[in-house]
């Protein structure tokens, strides 16, 4: 499993991660840099570890197991989903209290109003997560579950088991780089007045690359007209849809949409009325 840790993103804590099963082993502890500013050395008796250019103290900040196989069971488990585990370390600690143990789909709380993550962590939530589990697709085997760390330094996290770590510039580009899409094969259609078009999608990577050996819920939504099918289960990565142009007249055009249930609108496909 990737294990994505950013730079600058937290406070200077060390974070060691064993996965065992789907349970996923967290602890914390208290970091220093080697050197001080005026160049002397941070060496004391609560040393137990040196990583890189950090002292790793003694000192316990979190000690945790979390069960990310739970994440199964919560209401929105979803296709391109990304879990936000809030805890009381690091940036905004002092904001986070008990009720948010539960971990929330980030992309469920702001289906709604399109914001990024930082955007809704900054100017909604006023929390910082520690860590995200991203998740494909609900079918996707755990070994392809990724989980985002927001840490300091890389050098700082420590993994066991099957977890690779890999440095990052921020979990919104994980996000966006890692999570999948749904792309219409044609990005222009035309039909005439109340007549009808078949408008087919597939699975895609970031890069456009459709993905095959996956299915998804597709949700789909139009500006105009009607579609036969507004939610359809891909088969091999693939989908389709009726487009009826009801009510709409010639040089009238419609935009249909699509994307997953709390991640809408990956891509657009605009229907003229000829």
């Amino acid at each position: 499993m990737k294990v994505f840790a950013t730079h600058e993103r937290n406070d200077d804590f060390a974070v060691d991660l064993r996965l065992e099963h789907e349970v996923l082993h967290v602890l914390c502890r208290h970091a220093l840099p080697a050197v001080k500013t005026d160049g002397e050395s941070n060496m004391s008796d609560s040393v137990v570890e040196i990583r890189g250019d950090w002292l790793i103290h003694d000192e316990v900040l979190l000690d945790e197991a979390i069960s990310l196989g739970q994440l199964r069971n919560m209401p929105d488990f979803h296709d391109h989903a990304a879990f936000c585990f809030y805890r009381p370390i690091g940036i905004r600690k002092e904001m986070v209290s008990s009720v948010h143990k539960q971990p929330v789909n980030l992309f469920m709380m702001t289906s709604s109003s399109k914001m990024t993550g930082p955007q809704f962590h900054d100017n909604v939530s006023g929390l910082h997560p520690f860590i995200n589990v991203l998740i494909p697709f609900k079918n996707s085997p755990f070994e392809d579950w990724m989980i985002g760390l927001n840490v300091y330094d890389p050098t700082l996290v420590a993994v066991s088991g099957d977890l690779q770590i890999f440095p990052c510039a921020g979990l919104d580009v994980v996000r966006r780089l890692e999570l999948p899409e749904v792309r219409f094969e044609q990005s222009q259609a035309t039909s005439s007045a109340d007549g009808t078009v078949e408008i087919c999608f597939y699975l895609s990577d970031a890069d456009g690359q459709p993905i095959t050996d996956h299915d998804a819920e597709v949700y789909l939504d139009t500006t105009g007209g009607v579609l036969s099918l507004y939610r359809v289960m891909t088969h091999g990565g693939k989908g389709r849809t009726l487009f009826r142009a009801l009510d709409l007249q010639a040089g009238q055009s419609a935009k249909i949409k699509c994307g997953f249930k709390y991640f809408s609108g990956t891509d657009d496909c605009f229907v003229k009325v000829v």
